[in-house]
């Protein structure tokens, strides 16, 4: 798009619909936050319909924008939930609705035939087979889940059909976009792949501890492939002795393993030296942890586009990274490391930064360039607009 038609671009209003916002939920709602943020810095005006939280109040008036805290987690899916974003997007005047498919939140607005259009954007995507058994350490859990799939039914056809009604489809990967259409997936006419933006963090002075340490930031969850650890640390510690792998986030509940941490400090005995479990972090103690790390690692089994991956670029770490979702597509071109955690690639990957501070700081600046040259709000804004113009303004 030339300089000269974005100047002409119309201005639109958007809601944004997402039981995920801050301080509710993770990644999903960080989106939400960045996209609608990076859409006003362009001029454009969102309305965020979200879930309630404590201290925070019902209705906040943002420059170009509001955010409506209305809903319970309860409510999602619920017919006067799409009956109250109807009435707000008629009170507002929006040109277009943007959901996540995850708990299948736009599912029952879809079947209103008076309304915006809608844009599904997966962020989550249960639908997908390979995202779903990520969740399993165990051949036998595979069968757990789809039980408590099959408990969860009404759920998870909304999921699915939001997914192939929406007006308009994006998703924040290829792979997840090919993986949808590999699984037979009904595929709108309008799709696109968009890039996952973040809030830039403009002031950063890379430190290091004194100690080699490897983080992995994330909920202690078998998906974010905590269950590839024991080995790995076992590998890495026999080619850094003193090496400390800072385990930072909260826990979650796997079925037939129970408590993740639990299970996870059970298979880590031995190596209980080389091992540190911060708990949930707020802001300021994320930051400190980033701080301490010589490299952070992703071995997720699947995650579509993790904000850990954008925040280390950010930061300057070095990274390794699995080849299960997006990550691959986020790090390109910038010389982190992309490795299958199961095999022992993964950790000589893990080895070679640790030993090489050189190596460190060149793939750490150029994650930082790429962050701000690919992943800023309103970079990522302008793409989102090209797209929606396609049902919105076609004759741009």
């Amino acid at each position: 798009m030339s300089e000269t038609e974005e100047m002409n671009q119309p201005l639109y209003r958007f809601l944004h619909l997402c039981w995920e916002y801050p301080p509710n939920g993770s990644g999903i709602g960080q989106y939400i936050e960045s996209i609608s943020s990076g859409l006003r810095a362009l001029g454009h005006y969102t309305v965020i319909v979200t879930s309630r939280a404590e201290g925070f109040p019902e209705l906040e008036i943002l420059p170009n924008g509001k955010i409506l805290r209305i809903y319970e987690r309860k409510d999602i899916g619920s017919k006067w939930v799409a009956e109250k974003v109807l009435e707000i997007a008629s009170e507002e005047k929006i040109d277009l609705i943007e959901a996540p498919e995850h708990f299948g939140e736009a599912g029952v607005l879809l079947r209103e035939k008076q309304r915006p259009p809608v844009m599904i954007n997966c962020r989550y995507n249960d639908v997908l087979l390979q995202a779903r058994y990520a969740q399993a350490h165990y051949p036998w859990q595979k069968l757990m889940i789809q039980l408590a799939r099959v408990r969860q039914w009404k759920l998870h056809l909304r999921e699915r059909y939001s997914i192939e009604h929406a007006d308009l489809l994006a998703a924040p990967s290829r792979i997840m976009m090919e993986g949808l259409r590999n699984q037979g997936v009904k595929i709108p006419e309008r799709t696109a792949v968009l890039p996952k933006p973040l809030i830039p963090l403009k002031e950063w002075d890379n430190e290091e501890s004194d100690r080699p340490t490897v983080l992995l930031l994330g909920r202690i969850d078998i998906g974010k492939g905590i269950g590839f650890l024991p080995e790995m640390i076992r590998q890495v510690k026999a080619e850094v002795p003193n090496v400390l792998f800072e385990i930072a986030g909260g826990d979650s509940y796997a079925r037939g393993l129970g408590d993740c941490r639990d299970w996870l400090e059970k298979q880590l005995v031995a190596e209980k030296d080389h091992i540190h479990f911060t708990g949930h972090l707020n802001r300021p103690e994320v930051d400190a942890a980033y701080r301490r790390a010589w490299v952070v690692i992703v071995p997720s089994k699947w995650d579509t586009s993790p904000t850990t991956v954008l925040e280390a670029m950010q930061r300057k770490k070095a990274i390794v990274a699995s080849p299960f979702g997006g990550m691959a597509e986020y790090v390109e071109g910038t010389g982190n490391a992309i490795e299958d955690p199961h095999t022992a690639k993964f950790a000589s990957a893990i080895v070679s930064f640790l030993k090489d501070e050189e190596k460190r700081k060149q793939v750490g600046a150029a994650g930082r360039q790429k962050a701000f040259d690919v992943f800023l709000p309103e970079t990522c804004a302008n793409q989102y607009i090209e797209f929606v113009n396609q049902i919105l303004n076609p004759t741009v």
